[in-house]
This record gives C-alpha cells, structure tokens and sequence, in this order.
C-alpha cells in the first residue's frame, strides 16, 4: 500500500532555490553544507509519505538515482497539471490585483496560483497535496486588499467547510539529517515504522477517528521512545474537504460566483464518488521559512558580523530574487 502525495513544481524549485543559496560559499565559511532535499523528503517520509508524485526534471539526479529513493518518485500528470494551472489562472485574472502585489517586498501571485493548482489537481488525481502555505481561511487575511470581494468570499466559504485534525508524527532531527543519512535509513526500513506507516496510510482513506489518531500515536511514540537521540515528536495537521451538498449550495445560490463552475465541476466529481479532498500542513517547507532557518543559523554560529557579511555577498547577485521565485 502507497501513501503517495502530490509536491507542485513551485514547490520544488523553491527547495532547489534554498539548496542553492543556503549552501553559497559564503554560508559554508560558517556552517555545514546542508541536503535541503533530504531534509525536505524525510521529515514527510517519517511523517507517514512514503511516495511523491512531482515534476522529476526539476529535481537532482542523485536523489532519483538514490537507491532509497528512486522507486519512491512519479511524474505528474502533465495533462491535469497543465488544465489545472489554466484553472487557477481564470480564477485570478481579474480578481488578484497584481500590480498592488508587486509592491510588496514578497509578491504572492505565484503562489496563490500554485495553492489552487494544487487543489484542483487534487480534485482530478484523488491524490493529497503538501501545503506550505495556506492552510487555513485566516492564511489568507493579509491577501484580502489584494483579491476582489467576491474571490475572497469565496475563499472563507469554502476553507469553512475544512476539516483539519492533529496527528502526532515523528520526524528526524535536524542533525541527524544533515550527517547521518544511515540512520535515518534504518529507522525507516524497521518493522516498527511500517507498522506505524500502514496506519498512516488509513488516515486519507478513512478520515479522522479517535482510535485511528490513538494508533498512529502510540506507534509514533514506540519509535520515538526507542530512538530519542534521532527522532522528535511532531503535530502534523492534516485538512480535508468533506463534499456533500451543502459545499455546492455555497457557490450555487450565489449570483456571482468567482470560483464557480470549476468548484462545482470538481466536487460533483468528488460527491458521485464519495471521497475526500485532503490536504498536509508542511508549512515547514515553504521556500522563505525554509531560508529564514538558515539565516538564523548563521546569526547563532557567526553571530551579526557573518550575518552582515552573507547579506552583502547576497546583495551582489541579481539572480537572488528571481531564484526565490522559481525561475
């Protein structure tokens, strides 16, 4: 049995982004190089993802070709992709004042656009998605002068209808993950993490229940109690969509519905088979987190004269925006 999730292009070009200037020499004068892919990949593996559907040119040979993980990546659909990337971009057009957005220090147009690309994606494959971003309905208040009225109630109505539950997940060390890559790999192969998988593995297909969340716990907690010195105990918030009428009827009886056709397309698809739209919160992994950690290792061992010293490196180079935003 596969627990196979969906990580957008954007995604992974802004952990390629972080791989590359979080390991720029000036960094490197102070601090261990650091895999920000393995980071990435086995803090979701031990989080009970064991399969990720991605775009694979975008990512470095020597993870494919990693005899752990090679098996363990699949092409996106290019197909779904593509129809749900021209989706995101209808909702948009219009309603997502881009030239306001481009006046903010951290433009969000990408990444909205790639939220709902990855829902719709969602929608069509019935496969979960990591979300780095917008996970709640407040995750959107500071957007709220940059979107219509009309997009953004849109957007309350239909994140009101999320269900999100905690689950207590391990996740390896920082320090193991950047120096012991056996370890790591001996955990996951154990009899205790695949029995500790497998009730992972339920929790997209079956929802929440309090006897499933008390399993994986207790499981969680017998490979945490047995590899403390490796491991941390994690609340990772897993979301989903129940779809019913109720969800239809929020778009339905509204006389201007920007999300419209394309949600009620999409959850009739859902209803007529009975399923869930779901959804993993991996905030950790969105691109300016990820380097904001960074930052703050580098002022802990080098303190504010290495700190400064980064910063002008970095201000010297042209291409340090544009690699933040996947190009």
């Amino acid at each position: 049995m596969s627990n196979l999730i969906y990580i957008s292009p954007l995604d992974i070009k802004g952990i390629n982004a972080v791989q590359e200037l979080g390991n720029e020499q000036s960094f490197l004068n102070y601090l261990d190089y650091v895999d920000f892919h393995f980071v990435f990949f086995s803090a979701l593996y031990q989080s009970g993802i064991n399969s990720f559907e991605t775009e694979l040119k975008f990512l470095p040979q020597e993870l494919i070709n990693n005899p752990f993980w090679r098996e363990r990546f699949h092409q996106i659909n290019d197909k779904v992709y593509s129809e749900s990337l021209a989706k995101s971009s209808t909702i948009l057009r219009g309603n997502f004042d881009i030239e306001k957005d481009k006046k903010f220090n951290a433009p969000q147009l990408e990444y909205i656009l790639n939220h709902f690309s990855s829902l719709f994606y969602s929608f069509e494959s019935k496969i979960p998605f990591v979300c780095t971003q917008f996970v709640q309905a407040k995750d959107f208040n500071f957007l709220e002068t940059r979107l219509s009225n009309e997009l953004y109630s849109s957007i309350i109505n239909l994140y009101s209808l999320i269900s999100s539950t905690d689950v207590q997940t391990i996740v390896p060390q920082y320090s193991v993950l950047k120096k012991d890559v056996k370890r790591f790999e001996d955990i996951a192969t154990s009899s205790a993490f695949r029995q500790y998988s497998e009730s992972l593995e339920l929790l997209p297909i079956e929802g929440y229940s309090k006897s499933l969340n008390n399993d994986i716990k207790n499981r969680a907690l017998r490979i945490y109690n047995k590899h403390t010195s490796s491991l941390d105990m994690k609340s990772m918030t897993f979301s989903f969509i129940k779809s019913n009428k109720k969800i239809l009827d929020l778009f339905t009886n509204k006389i201007t519905s920007v999300i419209g056709d394309f949600v009620i397309e999409s959850f009739e698809k859902v209803i007529s088979e009975n399923r869930m739209v779901h959804f993993y919160d991996f905030k950790e992994a969105f691109i300016l987190r990820l380097f904001a950690e960074r930052i703050n290792e580098l002022q802990k061992v080098g303190g504010k004269e290495a700190f400064e010293k980064v910063l002008n490196e970095m201000k010297k180079q042209p291409i340090t925006k544009a690699k933040f935003h996947g190009r």
